[in-house]
């Protein structure tokens, strides 16, 4: 019976594990969307074509900041939670003003202010998307060299994840 309990608490282990490997892999999709509207936004020719695509843009935000809350909520560890949290408003923050600094430089594309003030508020953003560290998104759980194995842009084999935190030896301090 002992067995048994082990045997239904480490399937239930192993299927949670995957559950959050699975918002993970959520959370970084749409990361990798929101960094691909946000070229397109940098690389509008006029102002209908930046208010396009910054409307895109802002639709993916809105599905990011949707998923990017609630693994905030589900973090542990109060610094990797403020540092989602600092991530998250300063996206919001500096979207607004992409929008403002893209149109200017548009409306006046031989004024280096106007450039200068785009790509530094552009690179706020990237910084921004890119602003929570790859670790704290992922749990302790997460086998580390999946994490390493990942730079961000890449996706992470889930599978091969898996297959490592399963293969973890799971020791129980009352029975060893």
């Amino acid at each position: 019976m002992v067995r048994a309990a082990r045997a239904l608490l480490s399937a239930v282990t192993r299927l949670l594990i995957l559950a959050d490997m699975a918002d993970v892999m959520r959370l970084l999709s749409h990361l990798k969307i929101v960094e691909e509207a946000l070229e397109a936004v940098k690389n509008a020719t006029n102002e209908q074509d930046l208010a396009n695509r910054f409307k895109e843009f802002g639709k993916e935000m809105v599905k990011l900041n949707y998923v990017a809350a609630r693994r905030q909520q589900e973090l542990k560890d109060p610094h990797c939670r403020d540092e989602m949290a600092a991530a998250r408003g300063a996206l919001k923050k500096n979207a607004t003003m992409l929008y403002t600094a893209s149109q200017a430089f548009l409306r006046h594309p031989d004024v280096a202010a106007t450039r200068a003030n785009r790509d530094y508020v552009f690179k706020q953003v990237q910084e921004a998307i890119a602003g929570p560290d790859f670790p704290c998104i992922c749990s302790s759980w997460y086998p580390k060299a999946a994490v390493a194995q990942s730079t961000g842009t890449e996706s992470i084999n889930i599978t091969h994840a898996l297959n490592q935190c399963c293969s973890i030896e799971y020791k129980d301090p009352f029975w060893g």
